[in-house]
Formats: structure tokens, sequence, C-alpha cells
């Protein structure tokens, strides 16, 4: 009762979240059951209608090699959408252990920790994703590696922050007093309590990642043919951006709608939070 309670005070508060919330269902389910939802065969190419405009037979028309752009996007989707949630999962629960940890743990420690932190952050970021594929080989997995290794510092960073505001509550001083130990009081005392910013921290991480991916693919250090995603589709385009522009503008259109519903998903949850817990 209080979940549905929640929802629809979320609905009523914050409308354009809830429309961030309902068109990122409409790309995140085709991209899920994409041999379902794909017209199409994505990858079956066969020239005889290349660089067809869109039409009844394909909505948003083919490629070079007579591929279906909609059914490319569909499955491209998909890929990009795994390499936004996993590593920002992986990144969300690393980050928030370290954070948490570094906040309870002794000035020294905690001094070493950001001191690693610093150092992650002050490399670009796509500079360092780069590099570390570019030495790894450029492949999905590796640009998943990459992604995680380079993107918990900053969750740890704002998790920090949050755990030190409330390690001087006396819940958390009579919970030592007790006997608790540190892993105990993070899940326990400190987890629940940062749980509306790790939401927030995850709705506005997942993005950042999608954009990665699109960016280092299109640099050609991501998924590598016949494997497609949105930015490999873009980068493809560039080509015939004159002659055929719905190869990369229909990819990139759902790219841009994917980076805005999560952003903006991710900007009414944080204000609906601030107002539940300023109650």
């Amino acid at each position: 009762m209080e979940e549905k309670k929640l929802i629809r005070g979320f609905i009523k508060q914050e409308p354009i979240g809830f429309v961030s919330f309902i068109l990122l269902l409409a790309v995140i389910i085709p991209a899920v059951f994409a041999p379902i939802f794909a017209p199409y065969d994505p990858y079956k190419a066969d020239l005889s209608n290349s660089l067809s405009a869109p039409s009844l037979s394909h909505i948003l028309g083919t490629d070079e090699l007579s591929r279906d752009i909609f059914s490319r996007i569909i499955f491209g989707t998909r890929t990009s959408l795994m390499m936004g949630f996993g590593p920002t999962s992986i990144n969300l629960i690393l980050g928030a252990l370290i954070g948490m940890y570094s906040g309870l743990a002794g000035k020294k420690t905690d001094n070493i920790i950001m001191r690693i932190v610093d150092i992650i952050l002050s490399f670009p970021f796509m500079i360092l994703a780069m590099a570390i594929v570019y030495n790894l080989g450029a492949s999905l997995f590796n640009l998943f590696l990459a992604l995680v290794l380079v993107g918990w510092a900053s969750i740890a960073r704002v998790v920090r922050a949050e755990t030190i505001s409330l390690k001087e509550n006396l819940y958390i001083e009579a919970a030592k007093s007790m006997g608790a130990g540190t892993f105990s009081i993070m899940v326990r005392h400190i987890l629940p309590n940062i749980l509306p910013t790790l939401i927030v921290l995850y709705t506005m991480s997942v993005p950042s990642a999608i954009l990665s991916e699109a960016g280092l693919s299109f640099l050609g250090f991501g998924a590598q043919p016949p494997s497609t995603s949105l930015g490999i589709m873009i980068q493809k385009g560039k080509d015939y951006l004159f002659d055929a522009p719905w190869i990369s503008l229909g990819p990139g259109f759902v790219l841009l709608v994917i980076a805005m519903s999560f952003n903006f998903l991710g900007d009414s949850l944080r204000k609906y939070f601030d107002i539940k817990i300023g109650k």
C-alpha cells in the first residue's frame, strides 16, 4: 500500500520523470525481446536493396548492405543498454562499498582510498578508457572492463561524503558501543539511509556509460562487426550522411532519447527524494 502511495505521489509531483520512465520502457522492452520485435534479420546482407529510403517495408530505410535499420537499432540498443546497465551496476556496488568503508574507516585508511580515487578521477575518462581498451584489444568485453575500472571512483566519493555526514549520529555510536562491526554498520545503518542517493546516482550513471560506449564504439574501440551497437551504426552512417542520412539519424535519435530520459528521470527522482526526506 505504501509503495502504491509513493508511486502515485511521484507521478503527481514529477510528471516529466514519469513520462521519461515510460519512454525508457518503450526502448528497453523491444531491446530485451529483440528477436520478437525486429522485423528482419539485422545481420543478413544481400545488396539488392542498399541505401533504400524509409518506406512501408523498411520504416527507417536500409544501410549499404541492405540491412534493415529499424531491426539493427533494436539489436544495437540491446548492446548499448547492456553496456550501460552492466558496468554501472558493478560500479554502484563497488563504489558504495568502498565509499562507505572509507567514510567509516580511520583517517589513514580514508586518506589512502581517497588518493587512489583522486588519481583515477584526475585522468580524462574517455582517454583512460581508450588507453585500457587499446592495450587489451578492441572488444565489448574489454570495453566493459574499462568502464568498470574507471567508473566506480566518482560514486565512491559521493557515498563517502554521505557516510561521513551520517556516522556521527547517535544510532551509529550506539551500534559501535554494542560491538557492531564495520560491515554490519554499513549494511544495517548506512546503506538504508543512502539508498535514495544510490538510486539517483544509478539513473544518472547509466546514460553516461551508454554515451561512453557509443563514443568509444564510434572511434573503433568498442563492439566490432558483425556485432552492432548504436555507436557503431552512427559511425558506419557517417560515410553516407548526405546520401542516406537515416543510417546515422535513426540510432542517433534513439541514443538521444535514452540519454535524456535517464537524465530527466534521475533529476525527478532526486527532487522527489529531497522533498520526501525534507518532510
